[in-house]
């Protein structure tokens, strides 16, 4: 089973319809064994798609055809913390003291919590929860309406 946020629904599905199913790719670099890519299996010619990222497996961890393989999350934004930023070879990422207080917000709100780093000008993490999911199959775009949710 293959989760996504609310906000790759639609174009999930558009590759469940046309390009061959979507695939979950998981990272080998030991300095970031949590990063994770979904991409279509096939590309605009139909022909399978390489890796995505030079940080993934030869192979995808899973293969999805089927939308009721794929679980929509709803997300609630909980808290936005502001970071600092060090250049770690050509890629910016959190400081020491980001990074720990990263990870103690992800503890305070549970394992199925998640963050996303935001724009690099003003970095902030934003710190999510999912509040309910529903499988791809049931998803309707009307939904996102309905279940809007912030902070």
């Amino acid at each position: 089973m293959i989760e996504i946020s609310e906000d790759n629904a639609e174009l999930v599905r558009s590759w469940l319809e046309t390009r061959g199913g979507v695939c979950l790719w998981s990272s080998e670099d030991l300095c970031d064994p949590d990063a994770s890519w979904t991409a279509p299996y096939l590309d605009v010619a139909g022909v399978v798609n390489p890796k995505p990222h030079w940080k993934c497996g030869m192979v995808p961890k899973e293969h999805v055809t089927d939308a009721s393989q794929v679980k929509v999350l709803r997300l609630k934004v909980v808290e936005v913390i502001s970071v600092g930023l060090k250049l770690q070879g050509r890629r910016a990422v959190l400081n020491n003291g980001s990074d720990r207080k990263v990870r103690k917000a992800l503890a305070k709100y549970g394992s199925d919590a998640r963050y996303h780093l935001g724009d690099m000008l003003f970095p902030e993490v934003t710190i999510s929860v999912p509040i309910d999911s529903v499988l791809l199959s049931e998803w309707k775009v009307q939904d996102v309406e309905a279940h809007t949710v912030g902070g």
